[in-house]
């Protein structure tokens, strides 16, 4: 995020219009996501505030779904199965109606939550003096979450792909069954 970028290197910027931005950007950006004087950045204290509300009013009242490798026999097959088809519609659906454009929205979505959990490894690193986490530069975040998204998209691009000659079989095949009961009426 531009908050990290390190004083000294916007001001090895050379173009006062882009050095001026990149500082104003920075002046704006960090008192909400730098750590304040607690410690802790207004963004992760909302940020906190929203997953223990989620987890008090939502997540805790569900039962979680059963894990791949904890299936014993057909019925936990069919749970499991049953729980990754609910999770999944959403986004086919929204493939789908979309026509792709939700592939741009579906990759950002997988960065960002790949750039969060990185985010929270640092904070684990320094919250337990290093033996726990893991120390992540703001470079190793940045590409590897822009990669992860990227190839979440491009993923996803397949997908849509199988999405459409599937919908495109169906939707002719019921086509050509309508015609021939409307053309069994007429004779």
């Amino acid at each position: 995020m531009i908050h990290q970028i390190p004083d000294e290197l916007i001001a090895e910027i050379d173009d006062p219009g882009v050095r001026s931005f990149l500082q104003s950007a920075y002046n704006v950006a960090s008192p909400v996501f730098a750590d304040g004087t607690d410690g802790v950045s207004l963004w992760d204290q909302a940020r906190k505030g929203i997953d223990k509300w989620q987890y008090e009013s939502i997540q805790s009242k569900i039962r979680k779904p059963i894990e791949f490798d904890k299936i014993e026999n057909a019925g936990d097959m069919a749970e499991y199965s049953a729980n990754l088809l609910a999770t999944q519609i959403p986004n086919l659906a929204l493939m789908y109606a979309t026509g792709g454009a939700s592939l741009y929205f579906l990759g950002a979505s997988s960065a960002g939550s790949k750039y969060q959990a990185m985010q929270d490894e640092e904070e684990l690193f320094y919250n337990t003096g290093g033996l726990y986490g893991h120390d992540h530069s703001f470079g190793t975040m940045f590409l590897n979450s822009s990669f992860t998204g990227v190839v979440e998209g491009l993923s996803e691009r397949v997908t849509l792909g199988a999405i459409n000659k599937t919908a495109k079989g169906l939707f002719r095949n019921l086509d050509d069954v309508t015609t021939k009961s409307r053309l069994c009426e007429i004779s």
